[in-house]
């Protein structure tokens, strides 16, 4: 354990001004900041009011010496840096000695420390304007508790801006699960107004606190890169929005870095859901001494990290999102379908096809492989539905190693892309289901809801209970008591409904226009890229019961985003193709 210093006047002018307390979380950043660089194991924070009120952050880290304890509070006094060289390295996310001293001088501060060597500790309390901190001895466990009350009571101005109680506990919460993220080993737990909030173990993997944060529906994708001297590691999950969410994180630092921002949407513009970016590069290539809430930092060579973190966002998000964009910049080019034709007794004509704004998920590439690959067992279940229908009328030839089915039906030849049928027969399920109102269903055992979405269910309460959500808070943490009753019929996961809606209502404020038709094109949306893949091997009797559902369909001929599902060939093309006429 290194001591305090006071730094010297020509290495203090050369350090970035700072810390700027701007409201609560920048109280919180500072003193949890200070917790990890003191190797805290533990580390809980109490905010009450939403910080404005009463900030109390405790550790069970190396702790303060007694007789250090009035050093701690004085401006650019500090045990991280000694001198100039150790600013072209900096390893610790504090090294300014100013956090206490700027937190001090708008608020009423008390410090309670004891190292683990020492049998006692010290308490340190000191008002603003005050010249001098009362110092006493305390019993009090090894480690180091920080309280922080009436916040800026001494600025009337500053306190008149701050945010709502819950608004700024919002914006702490958040902070308290990067660092969790950002330190899996090191355990954290939230509490406000007495109440539990959030906590994580201390001996997680990075991958098990994203998920307990995020969720796990729908599914997080990880990709680790490692280029130009650099580590990127991403996490990506991907659900239907306007906008993707990033975290970014440089060196163990939660920052907002517009490098890392304009590469990860450089990759691909149509990116939605949450996206975090860790970066480790060696220190000194990277300035972290140019901002003074450290939210910023200065890359070397900013080429370079640009470079690797769209490559690693790219791998991560792969490229279907921008075929699928394609696909929605204008109808279907084939030929094949160039004119009006009928089928069944009706009419149709190209164009003809529901306005549905999301994006459809291209077929990978086809690889010849031996290897046949069945349906998963829920798939089946949730599409297969075989009646007793005739199915003379149309014959199943078989399935192209492509994945495209063949049907004969009559003196025609029929091609079917099995996703795009399936998106057909998805999308009006979930159009009928809200033609007939949306009904509530009561769960019989509460589904929690992650961290990452509790936090809006207030604000969203009344769009939610009409959207057909109940929810019931029990110990600081939320649960789904009832559900659209739609969603047990097309067996979408509540949560990535659930995720997709919260998604929408944080983009556009508020469901501005009718709700009924917001919800069904957005939950649509979701039963299409439930569907089946295009490389999914089928059955006959499986082939043929697609092709019933997709007959009863309203516009069975076009996907909702314009994609033919049928091509037609009829034998006196086919004739003319080969010669014979």
């Amino acid at each position: 354990m290194r001591h305090i210093q006071r730094l010297h006047s020509s290495l203090a002018s050369k350090i970035a001004a700072g810390e700027v307390i701007e409201r609560p979380v920048s109280v919180v950043k500072e003193l949890l900041e200070n917790s990890i660089d003191a190797a805290g194991t533990r580390i809980t924070v109490s905010v009450f009011q939403g910080g404005k009120s009463d900030i109390i952050v405790e550790d069970d880290g190396t702790g303060i010496p007694v007789d250090e304890l009035e050093l701690a509070v004085e401006s650019h006094a500090t045990s991280k840096i000694s001198a100039e060289r150790d600013l072209e390295s900096i390893s610790t996310l504090g090294y300014r000695g100013e956090a206490l001293w700027s937190i001090s001088s708008v608020s009423r501060l008390e410090i309670r420390s004891r190292t683990p060597d020492s049998s006692s500790g010290g308490i340190l309390s000191l008002q603003p304007g005050e010249k001098e901190p009362r110092i006493d001895s305390i019993n009090c466990s090894p480690g180091t508790r920080v309280q922080v009350s009436d916040l800026f009571f001494n600025l009337p101005a500053r306190r008149k801006f701050q945010g709502s109680a819950r608004g700024e506990f919002t914006r702490i919460s958040r902070l308290v699960r990067d660092f969790a993220l950002l330190y899996p080993e090191t355990g954290f737990t939230l509490i406000h107004d007495d109440r539990d909030v959030f906590s994580s173990l201390g001996c997680n993997t990075k991958r098990e606190v994203l998920e307990s944060i995020w969720g796990d529906e729908p599914s997080v994708l990880y990709y680790d890169l490692k280029e130009n001297g650099m580590e990127v590691e991403v996490c990506y999950q991907p659900f239907s929005g306007k906008r993707v969410n990033i975290s970014t994180f440089v060196n163990g630092r939660i920052v907002r870095d517009p490098v890392i921002r304009a590469a990860a949407n450089a990759c691909d513009a149509g990116l939605s859901g949450n996206l975090a970016v860790f970066l480790n590069i060696p220190s000194g290539n990277v300035d972290v001494n140019i901002h003074p809430a450290k939210a910023e930092v200065r890359f070397k060579n900013s080429s370079s990290v640009f470079e690797s973190v769209r490559n690693a966002v790219t791998n991560v998000a792969g490229s279907s999102v921008q075929e699928g964009r394609n696909i929605l910049a204008g109808s279907s080019k084939s030929g094949l379908q160039s004119m009006p034709f009928s089928w069944n007794g009706r009419s149709y004509t190209q164009g003809t096809y529901d306005s549905l704004t999301c994006r459809v998920s291209a077929p990978p590439p086809f690889e010849e492989t031996s290897e046949k690959r069945n349906i998963a067992e829920e798939e089946k279940s949730q599409v297969w539905q075989i009646d007793s229908a005739d199915f003379e009328d149309v014959t199943y030839t078989g399935q192209m190693r492509a994945g495209y089915l063949v049907f004969e039906k009559g003196r025609t030849l029929l091609l079917m892309d099995l996703h795009a049928a399936h998106e057909r027969i998805n999308f009006e399920r979930v159009k009928a289901s809200f033609e007939k109102g949306i009904k509530k269903q009561v769960l019989t055992d509460l589904q929690p809801v992650s961290p990452s979405l509790s936090e809006f269910l207030e604000e969203h309460a009344e769009e939610l209970s009409e959207a057909g959500f109940g929810f019931v808070k029990n110990g600081g943490s939320w649960f789904i008591s009832e559900i659209p009753t739609f969603l047990a019929d097309l067996s979408l996961g509540t949560l990535e409904v659930l995720r997709s809606l919260i998604a929408e209502l944080e983009s556009c404020g508020s469901l501005s226009t009718s709700l009924e038709r917001t919800l069904w094109l957005k939950w649509a949306d979701m039963a299409c890229k439930r569907s089946i893949k295009l490389t999914s091997r089928m059955e006959a009797e499986e082939a043929l019961s697609l092709y019933r559902q997709l007959e009863k369909c309203n516009n069975p001929l076009f996907c909702p985003h314009g994609r033919p599902t049928l091509i037609f060939l009829d034998l006196d093309r086919l004739t003319r193709e080969f010669g014979r006429k």
